[in-house]
């Protein structure tokens, strides 16, 4: 067999240690060790020096990649759930701006007229508010809109007593009380909080309270519009 120089086997020996050598080679280089001290202790060396620091440079660059994957999944993840978030209140905020958020409707817009003895409207609409006055026979309303409403056709005619079922608390005020309706009055916007807070208080001390007051009730029934009275 022919004799291999030292240079060629030191040339392998990188290979070797890295174990990417083929067989034939692997065993080569191993049969050489056997009779030259020289290059097994170079290949000893090499291991102890060179080969480590690699796999430690490895080894850091691997955790180095895994970080920047990490952080890069945490911020896409802080991303996706602030951009849910931000899609979720517009979402939210266009719902409540088109079907939920009322405005007050004047008088002139509301489409009320009296037919047959009863108060009907076909324009559309979102809710009919009604307040009872202590005055016998006497009531107080206004009618509210939305976005989605007011571009809404209402296919139908809507009269006064259907118009009290949609209320809430104030539903069929005539069968509830007893008192027969003659003559309502639609509030104009500027007092309806302040409606709102006596009919409040109105349930708690009844008769003692601003309601009593003539006066002021007569101001309120000069600045609304009459629609009904009977």
């Amino acid at each position: 067999m022919k004799t291999i120089k030292c240079e060629v086997i030191k040339d392998l020996i990188p290979l070797y240690v890295d174990d990417v050598l083929s067989t034939e080679s692997h065993e080569l280089v191993e049969e050489h060790f056997t009779t030259c001290a020289e290059c097994k202790t170079y290949c000893e060396k090499l291991k102890h020096t060179y080969i480590p620091i690699l796999k430690k440079d490895a080894e850091n660059e691997k955790k180095v990649i895994q970080s920047i994957h990490k952080s890069i999944n945490k911020k896409r993840i802080i991303v996706i759930g602030i951009t849910a978030i931000l899609l979720m209140a517009i979402f939210v905020g266009l719902y409540y701006a088109l079907f939920i958020k009322q405005s007050y409707l004047p008088y002139e817009e509301t489409g009320l007229y009296v037919e047959n003895g009863r108060l009907h409207t076909k324009e559309p609409y979102y809710c009919y508010y009604c307040y009872e006055s202590l005055e016998e026979g006497t009531i107080f309303v206004y009618m509210t809109t939305t976005a989605y409403e007011s571009n809404n056709n209402q296919d139908k005619d809507v009269t006064v007593d259907e118009l009290y079922r949609e209320c809430d608390d104030n539903s069929q005020i005539e069968e509830e009380s007893g008192t027969k309706i003659e003559r309502i009055y639609y509030i104009p916007k500027d007092k309806i909080q302040s409606l709102t807070d006596v009919h409040s208080i109105s349930k708690e001390t009844d008769k003692e309270n601003i309601y009593g007051n003539q006066e002021w009730l007569e101001e309120l029934k000069r600045e609304s519009v009459l629609i009904w009275e009977e």
